[in-house]
């Protein structure tokens, strides 16, 4: 019964705290947000490397340098979901594509540039250790050993110190 009564007496001052005739408090404005160019689009990840934040969407992966006004620009594959990437610098970019499409026939694949998005290729490799390719879901590098890399699918995590090509268990 005590707290029943503490209760109510809060929720009254909180009530007769909102409710007066000078309106609502006005907070300073701490900051604010502001639309970048990726309406109707849903973001996977982000990544930031030397100034430029990096978007992998449901809809391709796309570049913005954070020190510019403008939008961000696409890198590549319009229209296609890319889980992550790996941003090794600004030319160099591996990341995991996986269709959303329930029963597609596109497999989920690595694929890398070395020019800045200009091209990409795909990598061969061994993710997932099955019969069938598994998704790469999440990518991270080692904080200070930046050529080995760490991956996340559906049932395994993995690492690769050789940019994605070879990929060793470590769990599942």
């Amino acid at each position: 019964m005590k707290f029943r009564s503490s209760f109510y007496m809060i929720m009254l001052l909180l009530l007769s705290m909102a409710c007066t005739d000078e309106g609502p408090n006005q907070e300073p404005q701490l900051f604010t947000l502001n639309p970048l160019g990726l309406v109707n689009t849903t973001v996977n990840q982000l990544a930031l490397k030397d100034n430029r934040l990096y978007a992998m969407t449901t809809k391709g992966i796309y570049v913005k340098n954070i020190n510019e006004q403008g939008n961000f620009r696409l890198l590549g594959f319009e229209g296609e979901n890319i889980e992550d990437a790996v941003i090794f610098s600004e030319n160099d970019i591996l990341v995991s594509f996986r269709d959303i499409v329930f029963f597609s026939e596109k497999e989920p694949a690595l694929y890398r540039t070395l020019n800045g998005g200009e091209s990409w290729a795909k990598v061969e490799n061994n993710f997932g250790g099955g019969e069938f390719p598994e998704a790469i879901h999440d990518f991270e590098v080692h904080p200070t050993i930046p050529n080995l890399i760490y991956a996340t699918g559906s049932q395994v995590i993995a690492k690769s110190s050789d940019t994605g090509v070879t990929w060793e268990p470590v769990w599942g």
